[in-house]
């Protein structure tokens, strides 16, 4: 099974996080005022590094096409990344088509709370 947030740059920052319930790898969770996501799954009450800035994740797509450059949201519902939704995760990094799977995003888990 593919992870709906999968880390493919040797380049990221991570940070220490305690899951609360049991989490899988690949799916996004907010501690504090930042989206992580852990490259393994995580048993209930244990500490995890969480991936929370890489410049290049492999993401489960929703459908429609995304333009390089746009805006990279997680739809909570679906599990996945669109050009509109419920939390603003990073920017699209390559132009994905409407039949596209997944698309390649520069993720910053710390958007979400930036103060314009």
């Amino acid at each position: 099974m593919s992870k709906n947030l999968d880390n493919q740059s040797p380049h990221y920052e991570e940070m220490k996080v305690n899951a609360g319930a049991a989490r899988v790898a690949g799916d996004l969770l907010t501690e504090g005022v930042t989206n992580v996501f852990p490259m393994v799954d995580v048993e209930s009450g244990a500490d995890f590094a969480g991936v929370y800035k890489s410049a290049k994740v492999k993401a489960a797509k929703a459908t429609g096409a995304l333009a390089a450059g746009a805006a990279a949201y997680w739809v909570n519902a679906t599990k996945n990344v669109a050009g509109a939704g419920d939390i603003l995760i990073g920017h699209v990094n390559e132009a994905a088509l409407s039949g596209d799977t997944h698309v390649n995003i520069d993720f910053d888990g710390t958007l979400a709370f930036a103060k314009a």
